[in-house]
């Protein structure tokens, strides 16, 4: 003997299937993740003396101003001792002093800061009997692997591994107030 609570479900089941419409349904691909770089600030235009970045590295460099040939024969990396830091350009702590031993010790970094794709690098002579700054930015997509080792050598982070984003050295850098 049938129980008739068993044919009943049966027969909504099958009365549910016959009532559906076939679609088809196209999966939507996955969206890409958001820019995790987007969260820095979007690079402003070079003042005039670092304005090499970027260019080809046979480009003419202004006084008082010095560039890298990094990655496909562009600049790199530009370096002044004129006021060259960005307006509004939020400066991270200065990272700790680095006990290994770097010719970079005369010109201890003073303040870090970072735009989507650059990173920015202030120092002050220790030793110069008047005051001398620098200002230096790196384009991280340019930058060799050595040039990004003593970047982060630099800043008191490892060597290794190389970081190539804005969020990877930003991970590495002391937080305001620590």
């Amino acid at each position: 003997m049938r129980s008739p609570t068993l044919g009943a479900l049966a027969a909504c089941a099958l009365f549910a299937l016959a009532c559906t419409k076939t679609e088809h349904v196209t999966a939507e691909p996955p969206r890409p993740d958001p820019d995790p770089e987007s969260v820095y600030p979007t690079p402003t235009p070079l003042p005039a003396p670092l304005a090499p970045l970027g260019a080809p590295c046979d480009a003419p460099v202004p006084d008082r101003t010095a560039a890298q040939c990094g990655l496909s024969g562009k600049v790199s990396i530009v370096s002044t001792n004129l006021p060259a830091w960005p307006a509004g350009l939020q400066a991270i702590a200065p990272p700790p002093a680095s006990n290994e031993p770097n010719h970079f010790e005369q010109y201890p970094v003073t303040r870090v800061g970072l735009q989507r794709g650059r990173v920015w690098v202030a120092s002050s002579c220790a030793i110069c009997r008047t005051q001398v700054d620098e200002v230096q930015v790196v384009d991280i997509a340019l930058a060799t692997d050595a040039q990004l080792a003593q970047l982060q050598a630099r800043l008191g982070i490892a060597k290794t591994p190389i970081l190539r984003s804005t969020r990877a050295f930003a991970d590495r850098l002391p937080r305001q107030g620590t």
